[in-house]
């Protein structure tokens, strides 16, 4: 089965959902970075059995993520942002997956693939929490976020 995860690439969110998204499926997946603005690849999309689209939507959504779900066989929104949720439900697009505002991506990524009562990795927990902004919950949320963004700056 061929697999393809548009995430978002603007923060950690997006590259935590990617990275549970690959690891979950233990199969080769096809990842697409993508920032709000950019050219929607719909040729990388074609021959594909099945996309995830994690911690992001197409825009605009109301032409882009029907035309998408028309495309594939298989399409697995999970996502966290209020406008898209409300987008969604206001045109009736109904997608497997989990939308639910208050989580970050990552988290929703965890809980669709391993369920909600599994123990969710520490480092996912952390990348949520600042995610969604609740930087109170633990003292290790913006310490945990700054050392990731750190390492991006590392030399090797």
């Amino acid at each position: 089965m061929k697999t393809a995860c548009i995430y978002h690439k603007g923060d950690l969110d997006g590259f935590c959902s990617a990275a549970i998204v690959r690891v979950a499926l233990r199969d080769p997946v096809q990842l697409i970075p993508m920032e709000h603005g950019d050219r929607i690849p719909w040729e990388l999309l074609e021959n594909v059995d099945r996309v995830f689209v994690v911690d992001f939507s197409l825009a605009p959504f109301a032409e882009s993520m029907p035309k998408l779900q028309s495309m594939v066989p298989k399409l697995i929104w999970i996502d966290h942002h209020k406008s898209a949720i409300q987008t969604a439900q206001e045109i009736g697009l109904s997608l497997e997956g989990k939308q639910e505002c208050g989580k970050a991506a990552c988290e929703l990524c965890w809980e669709y693939f391993y369920g909600d009562e599994a123990v969710m990795p520490l480092a996912v927990r952390l990348l949520g929490r600042y995610d969604v902004w609740d930087h109170a919950t633990d003292p290790r949320v913006e310490q945990f976020q700054l050392g990731m963004q750190a390492k991006e700056h590392a030399n090797p």
